[in-house]
């Protein structure tokens, strides 16, 4: 079973598919444990020059791989959509609470009230300007 280096004083050894052994000093002392490796599948994406050429000039200035600039990339645009995603479901969640009930507030009322309770003042909610 073959040894790497994982970087900052880390390897680690294969103990099987799905298993590897990490070993680290931890206080002057080498410690062990054993880490579940994620099974991943492969994607090909076709890159154009030009974006391949800044991937590789990052990936130089950084010390990293182009796998782990492209992997973290598709991790923040993923956890964008999905942020995105809510943000439209909980709109229109509210557009429907307002045709519900319809209240409506005005946005002066509104305002002045969240200014009360910002500087610690007690104050009852703004009443609807329109139900």
């Amino acid at each position: 079973m073959g040894w790497s280096k994982l970087g900052q004083g880390l390897v680690a050894r294969s103990v099987g598919t799905k298993r590897a052994q990490v070993y680290f000093w931890l206080h002057g002392l080498l410690a062990q444990c054993y880490v579940r490796a994620a099974m991943s599948e492969t994607t090909t994406i076709r890159l154009p020059p030009k974006l391949r050429a800044r991937l590789r000039v990052i990936a130089k200035e950084t010390d990293r791989s182009g796998h782990s600039i492209i992997l973290e990339a598709v991790e923040k645009h993923a956890a964008y959509e999905e942020q995105m995603r809510k943000l439209v479901k909980d709109a229109l969640a509210a557009d429907e609470e307002l045709d519900r009930t319809g209240e409506v507030y005005r946005a002066e009322d509104v305002h002045a009230w969240m200014e009360r309770l910002a500087n610690g003042e007690s104050s009852t909610r703004p009443k609807p300007w329109r139900k």
